[in-house]
């Protein structure tokens, strides 16, 4: 028998709402993944849309707020939201540095990104149903991820960077679920 990582016991019957809620934040989390992508490849190459890319890019703090404050009041979710927005700002800059070829701001950037995710990861471990150093494994995957898969691109290894790119969207599934299971108590 495979044991897959992060399931659920069959055991466990779902409401509709709970496989909403479900859905809803894999949805955010993906979204994320491929607003991200977006931003990446636009930069890059200096695409006309970067600002378009960009401006949706910077709506996803505000959707998680919408989709957090249900389960947790204003203050906790406008909190995950401000953190979330740091963390798309140094992304997006961490971008640009990149492209540049400025291997020092690219390493500054990506310090920030990995202190941005102990942010985070300490914010939301400190709730009963999530555990900190997970949300670490997942963030520092993500901010890995899209490093290699940057890299790649810029490499024009574009089978790599296709490859790395269904890795992120693997892990942002996982991000989605595994906040999902804090929200219902698991």
């Amino acid at each position: 028998m495979i044991k897959l990582q992060n399931t659920i016991p069959l055991e466990r019957r779902y409401t509709f709402e709970e496989l909403n809620i479900l859905t809803n934040l894999i949805m955010l989390w993906n979204r994320y993944a491929i607003w991200t992508r977006s931003l990446m490849i636009s930069t890059f190459l200096d695409l006309p849309q970067d600002e378009a890319i960009r401006k949706r890019l910077y709506d996803l703090p505000l959707e998680f707020y919408n989709t957090l404050r249900v389960f947790f009041g204003e203050r906790i979710a406008q909190e995950f939201s401000n953190y979330f927005q740091k963390h798309l700002v140094l992304q997006a800059q961490l971008n640009q540095a990149l492209s540049n070829q400025d291997q020092e701001g690219a390493d500054q950037f990506t310090m920030d990104l990995y202190q941005n995710a102990d942010e985070i990861a300490a914010f939301l471990g400190q709730f009963p149903y999530w555990e900190e150093a997970m949300w670490k494994q997942y963030l520092y995957n993500d901010i890995t991820l899209y490093l290699q898969e940057a890299r790649a691109y810029l490499a024009g290894d574009y089978e790599s960077e296709i490859e790395i790119y269904e890795r992120i969207l693997l892990n942002a599934t996982d991000l989605g679920e595994y906040m999902t299971r804090g929200i219902l108590g698991f």
